[in-house]
């Protein structure tokens, strides 16, 4: 139990010390200050899951959360100009064509490729491109077919989510 309480105390001392500088700095980068405080607390959960040993090496705490907050802050960035661009090619698509006009299979596949990391792009290439299911795209690549089959439900998902997008303006 008084694990516990040193741990509280210790991260009291980090928040308080560190928080208001953190999104200062994160304010920079053009963010909200509540996308600011998201990002930070974000990077506090990832310090204090880091193991006690571990978290005992780090000898600038400071330096360790701002480097997390700012690559956090990173990922969040790059995924809004990936939604934005998006959406504008959704908006331009539809400006552009009859109202009852489909996008075509390459556009939505490029779409949905952009949303994706890289190994769901891989797995979107093998189903698209090369026609495999997830038995032979497990066995090209060596990874266990439920992990791939966990990667098309995520394709078809996202797939699912978009078409709804579309449908809707």
């Amino acid at each position: 139990m008084g694990d516990d309480s040193e741990l509280d105390a210790q991260f009291r001392e980090i928040y308080d010390r560190y928080a208001g500088p953190i999104v200062f700095q994160l304010r920079k980068l053009r963010l909200t200050e509540a996308e600011a405080w998201d990002i930070l607390q974000e990077a506090l959960i990832r310090f204090l899951a880091v193991s006690r040993r571990r978290r005992k090496k780090i000898e600038h705490p400071y330096s360790y959360l701002m480097r997390s907050a700012f690559r956090l802050a990173l990922r969040y960035l790059d995924r809004q100009v990936t939604r934005s661009r998006e959406k504008q090619a959704f908006v331009s698509r539809r400006h552009s064509e009859p109202q009852d006009a489909r996008l075509e299979a390459a556009e939505v596949l490029e779409l949905i490729g952009a949303r994706l990391d890289r190994r769901g792009r891989r797995v979107l290439e093998a189903m698209a491109v090369e026609g495999l299911n997830a038995r032979g795209i497990a066995r090209r690549s060596g990874v266990p077919r439920t992990a791939v089959q966990r990667r098309i439900a995520e394709i078809k998902k996202l797939a699912r989510r978009m078409k709804m997008l579309w449908q809707r303006k």
